[in-house]
C-alpha cells in the first residue's frame, strides 16, 4: 500500500511541477507563488517554535542552540566565498 502511495505522490509532483513549468509567466501564479511563500514561512516559524519549546528547557539551551544555528551559518559563509573566481588568490579566506 505504501508503494501505491508513493508512487501516486510522484506522479503528482511531476504533473505539478510540469503545469508550473509551462505556466510560471502568468501574473496569477506569480501572485500565487508570492502568497504562498509567506505561508511556508509561517509554517516554518511555528513549526520552530513548537519544536524548540518542547526541546529548549533552560536559557543555556537556547545558548547553545544558537550557537550551533550561527556556527553552521558561518560555514555556508566560508563556503560560498570559497567558491567565489579568485577567492584563492586574493587569499579572501
Amino acid at each position: 500500500m505504501a508503494a501505491f502511495s508513493l508512487a501516486a505522490a510522484f506522479l503528482l509532483m511531476m504533473i505539478l511541477s510540469a503545469l508550473y513549468a509551462c505556466a510560471r509567466g502568468l501574473p496569477a501564479v506569480v501572485s500565487a507563488f508570492s502568497g504562498l511563500q509567506a505561508i511556508i514561512v509561517g509554517i516554518v516559524a511555528e513549526a520552530v517554535v513548537l519544536f524548540g519549546r518542547g526541546v529548549l528547557k533552560n536559557l543555556r539551551d537556547a545558548d547553545r542552540a544558537l550557537g550551533w544555528v550561527l556556527l553552521g551559518g558561518m560555514q555556508c559563509i566560508s563556503k560560498t566565498l570559497s567558491l567565489l573566481p579568485g577567492a584563492h588568490e586574493s587569499r579572501l579566506l
